[in-house]
């Protein structure tokens, strides 16, 4: 089977999932109820604080469903049916990271779009220093949702009670949202915090992924 072919089938699942849809409304509504409850919010950007509902909000569920999906579809025996096809086990469970990836990447974009319009007309159009650090928030939540992803996949193929791929998945994700969000406090002032999380994106998310895959191609399904 193309893997082509296993994508699109784990994205027609994923975007009509009941998640998914909560998620692509959730966040961009979340951000409307924070501007309403605080619209001042002392003179923070609601791009900015998009950015951390996109880490937090974002990572935790990509997290979960993908940790939880993998585990049902293994007790369940779905990868069996793939065994008499040729089909790679590394490329099913990339298929199903790819679809989460990219669902969640589209809740993230309509987050932003309300935070920037909210900002846009609340307090005009934002200064260099407000792009910068939006851009920076950005980038941060991108890299965890994608870290987050990598992190799933890896629970989902430990675990082989559905709630305890749960219950890892929401602390894994809450704690990696709590650890990225703190990453511009960390860092010295030499260090650019948009080429860090590029970085810790294309270096940590590929080797989870790589042990993952190591693991799953390993074991008996």
């Amino acid at each position: 089977m193309n893997f082509n072919i296993l994508l699109l089938d784990e994205m027609s699942g994923f975007y009509k999932s009941k998640a998914m849809v909560a998620l692509w409304i959730g966040l961009p509504v979340m951000t409307v109820i924070l501007h309403a409850l605080q619209p001042n919010a002392e003179g923070v950007p609601f791009l900015f604080i998009a950015g951390l509902l996109v880490s937090s909000m974002g990572g935790i569920i990509a997290c979960v469903t993908l940790s939880t999906s993998i585990c049902s579809d293994m007790n369940n025996h779905v990868y069996d049916l793939f065994l008499i096809r040729p089909v790679r086990k590394s490329s099913l469970l990339l298929a199903k990271f790819l679809a989460v990836l990219t669902c969640v990447l589209i809740a993230a974009a309509l987050a932003f779009l309300a935070g920037y319009l909210l900002d846009y007309w609340t307090i005009g159009v934002s200064s260099d220093v407000v792009l910068q650090d939006t851009l920076n928030a950005l980038s941060l939540g991108i890299a965890g949702i994608s870290i987050a992803c990598a992190l799933g996949v890896l629970i989902g193929i430990t675990f082989r009670s559905l709630s305890l791929a749960a219950i890892g998945g929401i602390y894994a994700g809450g704690q990696l949202s709590a650890i990225i969000t703190l990453i511009p406090t960390l860092l010295p002032e030499w260090i650019n915090p948009e080429l860090f999380a590029l970085l810790i994106c294309i270096v940590v998310a590929p080797v989870i992924l790589a042990v993952s895959i190591i693991i799953f191609e390993r074991r008996q399904l």
